[in-house]
């Protein structure tokens, strides 16, 4: 060795892993005191889950993750009181051919949620027109008839 490296250690070489985003989502969830059981569900909707200082069965927070192009997320601890987070990953470069599979997966599972509460809409209307159409009407000695008769107001029921 010469006089110039003498007193130099040697760098520890950096091990190239490659971290998934979903691994650094749950970090960035436990920094900011959430609680997981299993890794993030990366579907784009809200998850509630226990913070640190829970009861037992309390859920004091929230996420959602999104795989969709650009990784992202919304963490919150309503029990810190501070405000939402909104998490990006950086440093994670995407094959271009994962993130266009990203995006056909994306696009396929809102429209399969598109077609779900479609579906709960049309149930929700078949029961309301079921009860609204089955429904007794209403006697002429009913109170609020009554009432509604003798202050000069009309019935829009």
């Amino acid at each position: 060795m010469n006089r110039l490296n003498a007193g130099r250690r040697p760098k520890p070489k950096l091990l190239n892993r490659k971290i998934k985003p979903e691994d650094k989502f749950a970090l960035a969830l436990k920094e900011n005191g959430l609680i997981l059981d299993a890794p993030p569900t990366m579907d784009g909707k809200w998850h509630r889950v226990a913070v640190e200082g829970d009861r037992k069965g309390q859920k004091s927070g929230s996420y959602r993750g999104l795989l969709e192009g650009i990784l992202a997320g919304n963490i919150t601890n309503y029990k810190s009181g501070q405000y939402p987070v909104k998490w990006v990953a950086t440093g994670t470069k995407i094959d271009p051919k994962e993130l266009e599979q990203s995006r056909a997966e994306a696009a396929a599972r809102k429209a399969a949620q598109e077609q779900e509460l479609r579906a709960q809409y049309r149930a929700v209307a078949k029961r309301a027109y079921g009860i609204f159409h089955n429904a007794e009407p209403a006697p002429a000695n009913h109170p609020l008839s009554a009432k509604q008769a003798g202050s000069g107001r009309r019935s829009t029921y």
